[in-house]
Formats: structure tokens, sequence, C-alpha cells
């Protein structure tokens, strides 16, 4: 029997916890839609999920096989959206959240998508707009082999930019991919802290411009930078820093959120838990760890 193994690369990588005005400009092109991310689904075999924020109506994700060349045939879905306000309940406290320079949070929407029906271990691509759309990214769903290969992100703090360290240690990653094991990285997790201030939405873009969010999913999970609003202050009331930030599976205990989640990548399970919630919320979580388990 063909033996089944599972290739795993780590790498650390820790940033300062300031940020300027570098991380203001927004690096990738994205036309109608900003903070564009792929996560995967509950079944990443069949589903994938997009999160992203824009100000303008009728905007749409289109998904294709990339062995398509192009979008004629593409699954158009529309995305799930509510006004920034509602997202993010807590305005006119000392709360702060920041688009960045130019950017009016006030005409901004969070929107939710969701691919289903897909085919297991097929290479997609995928764009996000209405009168403009964003650059081509892809993604692949997973297969059944057992053979896969994912990264690990930790503590990256929204930090380096288009060109910067986090980038380029990524990149070294699937370039060690493809040369060790002749495989593309297929997954990346976030270990958390994946930005300095959860309420800089400049650091969530800058996190999720790097290359490697071009060609892979992300499946994040929550530091207790990701709950600091703008001033550093923590928000407490409620993980809408990261659940506006991510779309991650709605299969956690209710309370959490996308705090903690889980999803099946090919032979493996994969169970994130939201180590911001305290004691109380600790144990709630194992409970729920052994039921999903």
């Amino acid at each position: 029997m063909k033996k089944k193994i599972l290739l795993f690369f780590m790498f650390a990588l820790i940033a300062l916890c300031t940020f300027g005005t570098k991380n203001n400009v927004k690096a990738a092109d994205l036309g109608d839609v900003d903070i564009l991310i792929a996560n995967p689904g509950e079944d990443s075999s069949t589903q994938m999920n997009f999160s992203f924020h824009t100000s303008v109506s009728g905007v749409v994700v289109e998904v294709a096989k990339k062995s398509d060349g192009n979008f004629d045939k593409a699954m158009k879905i529309t995305p799930e959206c509510i006004p920034h306000a509602e997202a993010y309940p807590f305005e006119g406290t000392n709360w702060g959240i920041s688009y960045g320079k130019d950017i009016d949070r006030k005409i901004m929407n969070v929107c939710e998508a969701y691919a289903t029906g897909l085919e297991p271990d097929t290479e997609y691509m995928y764009r996000v707009g209405a009168t403009k759309f964003s650059e081509t990214r892809y993604f692949k769903t997973a297969g059944n082999d057992g053979l896969f290969v994912f990264a690990v992100m930790a503590d990256p703090q929204g930090q380096g930019g288009v060109g910067g360290a986090v980038d380029k240690n990524m990149n070294k990653a699937w370039d060690n991919a493809i040369k060790e094991f002749g495989m593309e990285i297929e997954l990346v997790l976030g270990a958390g802290d994946m930005v300095s201030y959860g309420g800089n939405m400049s650091q969530w873009r800058t996190l999720f411009d790097y290359d490697i969010f071009t060609k892979a999913p992300l499946a994040g999970s929550t530091g207790n930078h990701d709950y600091c609003d703008i001033g550093n202050g923590k928000v407490t009331i409620g993980s809408y820093l990261t659940d506006n930030a991510y779309n991650h599976p709605k299969n956690s205990l209710e309370e959490y959120t996308e705090g903690s989640y889980w999803f099946k990548w090919n032979n493996v399970l994969f169970i994130t838990l939201d180590s911001e919630t305290g004691t109380t919320g600790y144990k709630e979580q194992m409970v729920w760890f052994k039921e999903v388990m």
C-alpha cells in the first residue's frame, strides 16, 4: 500500500509591532474591491470562501477553472454584503477603524461569498468586481490522496509589504516546495497576530497582498494583536475585526463566530481555536473541540 505522507513547512516570521505610511498604499490591483482574500470552506475539496470590502454596488465573484484560460464559463457568485457601520457596531467609541489615507469607511461594505460544487483536486482562478475587476488570483481545491504541502505563517503582524521580508520568506517557501517535493503549496495556515492592529485595514491589505495569497488560500487564527483597534486597545465585545477580515466556516460555537472553526483539507481535519477568550472560553472551546473530533 502506498505510504501516505504530509509535507509541512513552518516559518516563524517575527516583525516589528509598528506601522507606517507604506502600509496605506494598496499594492495589488484590486479594482472595485479592497482587502481581498480566499479562505478554505468546510469541505475544501468542493468549497472555497471569499472575503472583501467594497464601496461599489453590483460586485460579483467570478470563479473558473484555470484550464479554461478565461472567465467566459465562469461561475458568477453574488456576495452577501453589510454596511461598515453594521459590520463594526462600535463606532463612536474609542475603538478606531481606519482604511488608510483617502478612504472613507462610511461608504464601505463588508462582503462574503461562497463557491460551492467545485471539483476536487482542481486548479481554479477567480476575480472580483463590477465596473473594474481585480487581478486574477488562483487556488487549488483539496484532493483525497493524503499528499499535499501547506505552509504555516506565524506572527507576521501585517508587515513587510510587497517585496518585504515576510513576502520574500513565503515566496522562498513556495519555491522550496517545488524544488524539494515537486509540488506547490496548496494552503497557508496563519498562527495568529496576523496584523499588529486589527482595526488598521491597511495592515490587512498588506497581509492579503502577499504574493502567496494570489496562489493559495489562508486559514487564519487570532492573536491578541488581531483583536486590537487602531489605537492598540483590545476590542473585547466580540471578534468583529477578524470576522470581517476573513470568511471562515461558520461552524464554531455561536458566541465565538469565526474565532474558532474547523475544515477538512484532503485527509486532514484542521481545527482552529481562539486564544483570546479567557479561561471560561478555553473550557467551552475544549468541549466543542471534543465534539468536533
